[in-house]
């Protein structure tokens, strides 16, 4: 029995949680229910308060408002080692003057466990991270994808209820953070822990969330399914954040089911109305559903091609249009010259519509 009851992953609730430092509200009434062996991700950019919110989970901040509770349990009274969650943060934090197995075994001696259930238990999960051959070696005379394993394994040794992990792969280089990115994607669905990851990547929220929670300014923008999040933004904050490139807005107006932006007129169908009568609203459109011809044709809309971005696979189009710039994406063989004109279709069934005040997304 671990001091939060009995083992196996546990739920997490956050309820109206506020933190101010002084006159600055950096976490604002924060609500979240978070599942039994959920892998939940905090998404936002740098100062957005979700290091704050999982620092408060942990037990390393105190709320100046609203509850944490773990299991039902509330917890904001309760020290950090009660809580029995463990944090992998971006720096690995790993003793240099230690083995690798001292370093994973560490959590597992401060609590007196026996030596012959410690050893198995660095054992086993040593074998689950693929470290085994480097359990003699010390922290410097390891890669920092190494580092980051052990510094896992220290995390999991223990068995807690629930991972926190703020940006763990931000320091690994772009090859290896995507394949460590996969792993850690497998390895928390085998072991069914509750998670909760903190990035400012959005492709690595995408990828590894079973919900993700947009943040900014303090504020919860979004809690749902990464797919969601993307195809239904809940607002232009939303929409703008998520995505590479993210998405294109042209401001504008509806006139009697034309949206109109200077030069620019695109018949909508009456299933794509945003309801309401005529007035200013932003159409949003992602890259994506932006067709691209190097050829005029019916109802292609001329547009000149600013620079083109050569991504393998396919090719970034930055195109400017009525003084503004817009990304399309084309197949990986589309040539166009800067200057040059070329021919746009938008799939209109796919645009988003959003109030230019307050950026909600409209129905």
């Amino acid at each position: 029995m671990g001091p939060m009851g009995p083992m196996g992953p546990m739920s997490i609730t956050i309820q109206s949680l506020s933190k101010s430092f002084g006159a600055t509200a950096v976490v604002n009434d924060l609500c979240l229910e978070i599942g039994d062996g959920e892998f939940v991700v905090l998404l936002g950019p740098s100062g957005c308060g979700k290091t704050t919110t999982l620092r408060m989970i942990a037990g390393l901040e105190a709320p100046t408002a609203g509850e944490i509770l773990i299991d039902s349990r509330r917890v904001n009274d309760l020290p950090p080692q009660k809580r029995d969650v463990a944090m992998v943060f971006q720096s690995y934090a790993l003793y240099p003057h230690m083995s690798v197995a001292q370093n994973i075994s560490y959590p597992l001696r401060v609590r007196k466990i026996d030596a012959a259930k410690i050893q198995q238990q660095v054992r086993e999960t040593a074998v689950l991270l693929e470290i085994e051959p480097l359990l003699t070696r010390r922290p410097r005379e390891l890669s920092g994808g190494e580092r980051q394993r052990v510094a896992l394994a220290r995390a999991i040794v223990r068995h807690p209820r629930a991972f926190l992990m703020d940006e763990p792969l931000s320091n690994l280089d772009a090859k290896l953070r995507l394949q460590m990115r996969g792993e850690l994607k497998h390895l928390q669905q085998q072991l069914g822990t509750t998670t909760v990851y903190v990035t400012h990547d959005q492709a690595e929220a995408m990828t590894l969330g079973d919900r993700v929670a947009v943040m900014n300014k303090g504020v919860l923008q979004q809690f749902a399914p990464p797919l969601e999040i993307y195809h239904w933004p809940a607002n232009r904050f939303v929409a703008e954040f998520v995505g590479n490139p993210g998405m294109n807005f042209i401001d504008g107006e509806l006139v009697g089911g034309e949206f109109r932006a200077g030069s620019l007129n695109l018949k909508l169908r009456d299933d794509n109305l945003p309801q309401g009568g005529p007035r200013k609203l932003t159409l949003g459109i992602r890259s994506e559903h932006i067709r691209v011809a190097a050829a005029a044709h019916d109802g292609g809309i001329p547009a000149n091609v600013y620079v083109t971005e050569l991504m393998g696979s396919e090719v970034f189009v930055v195109l400017e249009l009525n003084h503004r710039r817009l990304v399309a994406r084309a197949p990986g063989d589309f040539r166009a010259d800067t200057g040059t004109t070329v021919w746009l279709d938008f799939d209109l069934t796919q645009a988003h519509f959003f109030d230019p005040e307050s950026g909600a997304a409209l129905k």
